[in-house]
């Protein structure tokens, strides 16, 4: 799936830039780097076989949820929102779209792991 290596290169470049650019700022940058670079290498090895691995997009989609409506929401409602974070919150909010076109759900919750290829 061409949407799975989109994900993985945007990926390894935010990880790396957040990792050693954003790093030495604040130890929350380490933290969300070390997230970022833990994804994209999660979503590096799974790549062959994507549905294995589509409980990692699930846990994307939720903490972009949950960034989205505690920091943008309420910081757009008080118009304090920064461009950049504006920017990112769009590009959030798109691979949340994006994330629940695409994770196969059947997938997920389906009782029975079992496929035939």
């Amino acid at each position: 799936m061409s949407w799975v290596l989109n994900r993985v290169l945007i990926y390894i470049i935010f990880s790396f830039y957040a990792f050693f650019v954003f790093c030495v700022f604040a130890v929350w940058y380490n933290i969300l780097g070390s997230l970022w670079l833990a994804l994209s290498i999660t979503c590096f090895l799974g790549r062959k076989d994507p549905a294995k691995f589509s409980a990692i997009f699930v846990v994307q989609m939720i903490y972009k949820m949950i960034w989205l409506v505690t920091t943008v929401i309420p910081n757009l409602l008080a118009n304090t929102l920064s461009p950049m974070n504006m920017f990112a919150g769009v590009v959030m909010l798109s691979f949340i779209v994006l994330d629940i076109m695409y994770i196969p759900w059947g997938y997920l919750f389906s009782e029975s792991k079992a496929r035939v290829e």
